[in-house]
Formats: C-alpha cells, structure tokens, sequence
C-alpha cells in the first residue's frame, strides 16, 4: 500500500511540476518568437516551433531533476545528523541479543 500509495502521489506531484515548468519555460523562450520573425522567408514555423518545445521539455526536466537532488540531498543529510553520536548517547537503543530474546517465539 505504501508503495502504490507513493508511486501515485509521486506522479502526480511531478505531473503537477512539470506541467506548470513546461509553461514557464515555454514563455521564457518563446518570448522572442513575435510575428515578424515567424513571417519571416525561409523560416519554417513548425520546425520553430517544434524546437522550442524540444527546448522547454529538456529545461523542465533539468530543472525538476534539480530540484529532485537537491531534496534528496538534503535528506541524506537530515539522515546522518539524526544517526550521529551525539543522538545515540542521549537515547539507548538495545543490542541484538536483547532484541532477539524479546522476538524469541517458543
């Protein structure tokens, strides 16, 4: 249930992203696109277009990829501070053989 349960609310999540990074992008770099340079001769207004979808699909899943490591990072690093030394003085965890004599099922 948890996996399915994250796997759909991580689709979502980045559903959600990349649509609203797609959009942005796409004003971005399509803010120099106007009528003069798409009327212009020789210029093939699907290919221009074409290319700038390309372009934002790439920079949106740069972008999310980003920010997916930079989450993750951080994480890691929340992680290790809560398994330091420091933590483990202040709060007894048992040993193996405490924890195996408590499992122990006769």
């Amino acid at each position: 249930a948890r996996t399915v349960l994250g796997g759909a609310i991580g689709g979502a999540v980045y559903g959600f992203l990349m649509r609203y990074n797609m959009a942005e992008q796409t004003t971005y770099l399509g803010a120099s696109l106007d009528q003069v340079f798409v009327t212009l001769p020789g210029v093939d207004t699907g290919a221009v277009h074409g290319e700038l979808v390309r372009q934002a699909l790439m920079m949106s899943v740069k972008n999310l990829y980003g920010y997916t490591f930079i989450l993750s990072a951080a994480f890691l690093i929340l992680m290790m501070f809560f398994d330091s030394p420091v933590r483990r003085r202040y709060i007894s965890m048992p040993d193996w053989t405490t924890v195996r004599k408590y499992l122990k099922v006769e």
